[in-house]
């Protein structure tokens, strides 16, 4: 029987695309074990791509274990099913309809291990557990996010069950929480319900193990993750995305111009993490990775200064010396003190009464000051691009920054990655 693919399009990676189908064709039988795959030609015609993305796929199989190849003879499904490793598309764990999906799955997971820790906790766990709610109000009082603390709260529950496949399953599913976690506590902190509401539900919890009440112990972790998926439905992440694709339209336009045939794909993500886990193929960074697997390129110099929308001007009036921010509303980057310490050094006498908001994502902030909640800095370039917005605080020096362009080290011999690498390097 000859196999016939669909050609893929432009959206996703299209190498992805490519090894899913495969992938398809071997789960459900139609590629036999031990079956060869269509010539590397023949995949060519058939997806309509080029012959490195065919290989990126093919690869991709063989470290899923689906295929191996055969010197001298092609490619060929393995004659038994590999051990299917636990695998998330990364890109549907971004979407917000997917991530309360997947607070579903570790409700379920919580509930079971909050029930076999109150069954087989000590006192050893019992003080882990309390020292995981301390430091987490900890966090959130001295300004930061609480994210991993509150991920370290759940795990110390797990550890407590002392089931080592459970801990490993929810330590899996983290990293796909921590972004979802991310949003939640930020939509928290702007909710005084909401804040109680959380440290609520995990003293709930820890009392329950405490006390050895295994029903009251599972009954409290299912309603905290049935409040936690109600939390990320409320939470609205979107305008993020929005404004990152808005920001990324002039140099993608640029590459377009350059490159026809490339299937060019933005994701708004400060997280090196994404190149270490293949999630993305090329960053824009404004600091030097140290990681290894990485490889990095200068490119240029750029400037930020402090800018706000003219509705705020004509309110707040026009402010050009640092003494008169004094007493002006700021938008904050986070509540860690970092990004305060940061305005101190720019000469700004500034304290955290000066900062009507917060958002921990650069996109959020330019919102924020474009809609008039408070001055916040930017690089000139989008500043100069964004209507409405107006240079205030003109005698405080601006911030120079470098900018690097970054991509993982065997992507690199990929030809379509040093193609477009170069090409960025170039318009940037």
């Amino acid at each position: 029987m000859t196999t016939q693919f669909i050609p893929v399009t432009s959206g996703a990676r299209l190498s992805d695309q490519v090894a899913q189908q495969l992938a398809a064709e071997i789960k459900a039988g139609r590629l036999a074990p031990g079956a060869k795959l269509p010539p590397e030609a023949r995949l060519v015609e058939q997806f309509e791509v080029s012959r490195t993305v065919v290989r990126e796929a093919v690869s991709r199989l063989k470290s899923l274990g689906l295929v191996d190849s055969r010197q001298g003879s092609g490619v060929y499904v393995a004659a038994s099913p590999p051990f299917a490793p636990l695998n998330f598309d990364a890109k549907s764990a971004d979407s917000q309809s997917a991530v309360a999906q997947m607070v579903e799955v570790r409700r379920a997971l919580e509930a079971e291990a909050a029930m076999l820790a109150a069954q087989r906790r000590t006192a050893a766990d019992v003080k882990r557990i309390r020292q995981a709610v301390q430091a987490l109000d900890k966090a959130v009082a001295a300004g930061g996010d609480g994210v991993e603390e509150d991920l370290r709260f759940h795990r110390s529950i797990a550890e407590a069950a002392h089931n080592p496949f459970l801990i490993s399953t929810l330590d899996y599913l983290a990293q796909f929480m921590r972004g979802a976690i991310s949003v939640t506590r930020a939509n928290e902190a702007r909710r005084a319900d909401f804040t109680t509401q959380v440290r609520g539900e995990h003293a709930a919890i820890t009392e329950a193990i405490a006390a050895g009440d295994a029903v009251k112990a599972r009954a409290a972790a299912g309603r905290h993750m049935a409040n936690a998926i109600r939390r990320i439905e409320n939470a609205d992440p979107a305008f993020w995305t929005q404004e990152g694709a808005r920001l990324a339209q002039p140099l993608v336009r640029k590459l377009r111009e350059k490159e026809p045939t490339v299937a060019i794909e933005v994701i708004a993500s400060d997280a090196i993490s994404d190149l270490l886990r293949r999630e993305a193929d090329i960053a824009v960074r404004h600091v030097k990775p140290d990681q290894p697997d990485l490889i990095a390129r200068f490119v240029r110099e750029a400037t930020a200064n402090f800018y706000a929308s003219e509705d705020w001007v004509r309110v707040h009036g026009h402010p050009r010396h640092a003494e008169e921010a004094a007493h002006l509303p700021f938008v904050g980057a986070d509540r860690s003190g970092h990004f305060l310490a940061f305005l101190h050094q720019q000469g700004l006498p500034l304290s955290e009464a000066n900062f009507s908001c917060y958002a921990d994502h650069s996109l959020a902030q330019w919102s924020l000051v474009r809609h008039g909640l408070g001055i916040g800095a930017m690089v000139d370039e989008i500043a100069r691009d964004t209507q409405g917005i107006v240079r205030v605080l003109e005698d405080v020096p601006p911030v120079r920054f470098p900018i690097w362009l970054v991509t993982h080290r065997e992507l690199r011999t990929a030809r379509r990655i040093r193609v477009v690498f170069d090409r960025l390097a170039e318009l940037l």
